[in-house]
């Protein structure tokens, strides 16, 4: 088989950057690069490749990447195995491996001891978080005479950390400046931010360490004339999509569109958002729950948040782990992530339940040998536009900052509901989020007391 790479997917393999990011529109053959790439490599019996997905249904899907790499690799001799571990295998030894990161919190036990020459990550804006690609990069161990290093793909998603790393290589309409595709900038990390400088030399005499090299190649449907040629349609199905994909699949825009109509704006959140926060130093902690008023599959989520404030009355969301719940699980939850976050106190809606929800709480609680633990019930007597509404005030003048790139389904929901719309699903992630900001921001707080031993 005879592998022609089209111009920009030349310019992809012959980098030498440590991390590149590659993409932007949609059907630019960003996945048939990543999977190429590895080619390079595979005559060294040593070599090991690792390819990342969000999930494993991404993988082995019916078409999906697994299905794929099957296509290119069997040409050239390779195997596919499934179990335990997936890769494939070939004639000199060579080993493709292929794993997900479903969860952020997982991301340790799923890739400690690791160790690969090349890792690509496809895909890379859609779910993955900064601390999920710090830590994979980490795997980055060559053992062969390859220079090891990272590549990822991605279509635009401006709620992305990647979002940030690419800021220097858009124009102020959020669209690729072509002119400085593959231009190579240096970085390093300090305090979870990026440090960027235009030389090597730059940051070594500022920070005494070695920096990271870094690209970005855009690129956009007219870069792959191959598919084109197969599919001379495809153009006109992107066309047809809402005008936030058309700007973002077929002209590469990482631009935020926000929903009119909707009370919080992702472009609010984007602005303030922050990469970590020291909650410990946080004046007061709390999990905010919005108990699902039933128990079945048709039932609604359980909310849960976990939100702190400093001492300038500024919000921190820091985790969502919203789901579908029995009570007794979702109390269960809520008290680990209490013990985890050393948090205050336990905020929770009785509208639904009202003695039950408290009795949940005490009864899981007592369970786990915990007599310290005290819920405070609230109660929704006005709408939830209402409740919302001073919440929405405080996320647009930056008085509530998410924390990270772990909050996808909760800043989705937030930014697509519409007060009074009857269409709309009752927002659970959000009443959550309203009670943790009310309680922390609107309500008057004390100060956290502090034991020093």
């Amino acid at each position: 088989m005879i592998i022609k790479p089209q111009p920009v997917q030349e310019k992809f393999l012959q980098s030498s950057a440590d991390v590149l990011v590659f993409g932007s529109g949609a059907g630019v053959g960003k996945t048939f690069s990543l999977l190429v790439d590895h080619l390079r490599w595979t005559q060294i019996p040593e070599y090991r490749g690792l390819i990342v997905r969000k999930s494993y249904s991404q993988i082995f899907s019916a078409g999906g990447l697994w299905d794929e790499a099957k296509k290119i690799y069997s040409n050239f001799g390779a195997y596919g195995i499934k179990t335990p571990n997936p890769r494939f295998v070939f004639p000199s030894g060579a080993e493709v491996l292929f794993k997900h990161s479903n969860r952020e919190a997982e991301v340790e036990d799923n890739f400690q001891g690791i160790q690969a020459d090349l890792i690509s990550i496809d895909e890379a804006a859609t779910g993955f978080t900064l601390r999920e690609f710090l830590y994979i990069s980490s795997r980055l161990r060559s053992m062969t005479n390859i220079d090891s290093y990272i590549r990822l793909t991605c279509n635009p998603n401006p709620n992305s950390f990647i979002r940030k790393m690419i800021d220097w290589y858009l124009k102020d309409d959020d669209t690729p400046d072509f002119s400085k595709s593959g231009f190579i900038r240096w970085y390093i990390m300090e305090n979870n931010e990026f440090i960027w400088a235009d030389t090597k030399q730059e940051l070594i005499e500022k920070f005494n360490r070695q920096p990271v090299s870094f690209t970005f190649i855009p690129a956009v449907l007219e870069d792959n004339q191959e598919l084109l040629k197969k599919e001379p349609n495809y153009k006109q199905k992107l066309e047809n999509l809402s005008a936030q994909d058309v700007e973002a699949l077929l002209h590469g825009s990482w631009a935020v569109v926000d929903n009119p109509l909707a009370l919080f704006k992702q472009s609010d959140i984007n602005k303030y958002r922050i990469n970590s926060y020291d909650y410990l130093q946080a004046k007061k902690i709390v999990i905010a729950i919005d108990p699902a008023g039933t128990h079945n599959k048709n039932s609604d989520d359980t909310g849960i948040i976990v939100a702190a404030v400093d001492h300038n009355n500024k919000c921190y969301i820091l985790q969502d782990e919203t789901g579908k719940y029995t009570p007794e699980r979702w109390a269960e939850i809520a008290i680990s992530l209490y013990d985890n976050y050393q948090a205050d106190c336990i905020v929770a809606e009785k509208n639904y339940g009202g003695d039950m929800v408290e009795s949940t709480i005490r009864s899981q609680a007592k369970l786990l040998g915990r007599s310290d633990i005290k819920p405070k019930l609230v109660n929704a007597t006005r709408g939830k536009a209402v409740r919302a509404e001073p919440v929405s005030l405080l996320y647009a003048s930056g008085e509530v900052i998410h924390v990270g790139y772990n909050l996808i389904d909760l800043e989705k929901e937030m930014t697509s509901w519409v007060p009074h719309d009857p269409n709309m699903r009752s927002p659970n992630r959000l009443d959550a989020v309203v009670w943790a900001v009310t309680e922390l921001s609107l309500n008057k707080v004390r100060e956290r007391r502090v034991f020093v031993v």
